[in-house]
């Protein structure tokens, strides 16, 4: 009998585990290289006279989509699976400061196709803090999920989904725009500004930033900060949910601002 509890109490506490991860966002970072062993196509896209600000724009319907650093190459890299709603368009060089990468899919593209995607490698001088260019990178797919890893001291990093997830950990991008309609959300930087904006999606995050704005309507905010509380111009708020803040005002960069209309708010600050 004793072995009987203590196997009913395992299992309701590996419920409860699960159930907590998926209200603060179950979003789990993709191992690339697996990925890219599965790849059947590879392109590389030259760089042979970089502009002053370089703009790297991906988007999708149905494709997921992996942004990462790359420490060999001069070019930028695409290595992908065409799936069976379209195939993988790129610019055969950079022009104007601007790269293009397209996945031209069938109208009927209207969810995720979940064998096919595309990694996208950009190479390490570019993301070097001293580099002179300017890099902005811009993922969209509608419903596939977004991955953006190891992009460090980007200008701006922007990830647009409505179905899919997105997971985020760039590093040091100046400000870090994060959308979606029902997907979860996870971020993690050292970046200055971050907007994370959801529907129905959860939000996760941990963060050294000055300026943080979440918006939610009934997905749960839960997230560390590693700079402590004292710091910060506080304003957090649930309609109809819980939250662990109390507003506090601050004259100072630091800006805190969080929101949800059902979902719970829980902040931790590691620093305190």
């Amino acid at each position: 009998m004793k072995k009987f509890w203590s196997i009913l109490c395992a299992a309701i506490l590996l419920v409860v585990s699960l159930c907590a991860l998926a209200a603060c966002g179950g979003v789990n970072e993709v191992d690339v290289d697996r990925l890219l062993r599965k790849c059947n196509f590879h392109d590389e896209i030259p760089l042979e006279k970089l502009p002053s600000t370089l703009n790297i724009d991906i988007s999708s319907d149905s494709y997921s989509v992996y942004v990462h650093e790359v420490e060999y190459g001069t070019g930028i890299t695409l290595d992908y699976i065409e799936g069976k709603k379209g195939t993988v368009t790129a610019t055969p060089t950079v022009e104007g400061g601007a790269l293009n990468v397209v996945i031209a899919e069938s109208d009927n593209a209207k969810s995720a196709d979940k064998n096919s995607f595309l990694v996208v490698g950009i190479p390490e001088y570019l993301l070097n803090r001293q580099a002179a260019q300017k890099l902005n990178v811009t993922v969209i797919s509608h419903y596939g999920n977004i991955q953006i890893e190891e992009i460090e001291y980007a200008n701006n990093v922007t990830a647009v989904t409505d179905k899919g997830t997105i997971y985020v950990n760039d590093g040091h991008a100046e400000l870090t725009t994060l959308t979606s309609d029902t997907g979860d959300i996870y971020v993690e930087t050292e970046g200055e500004k971050v907007i994370v904006t959801t529907d129905k999606g959860n939000v996760r995050f941990d963060l050294t930033v000055k300026d943080v704005t979440v918006t939610t309507d009934s997905g749960n905010i839960k997230g560390t900060i590693e700079h402590p509380q004292y710091w910060y111009a506080i304003d957090a708020h649930s309609d109809k949910g819980k939250c662990n803040l109390n507003k506090r005002t601050s004259t100072g960069e630091y800006k805190l601002t969080l929101s949800s209309k059902t979902g719970n708010i829980n902040i931790r600050f590691d620093n305190d």
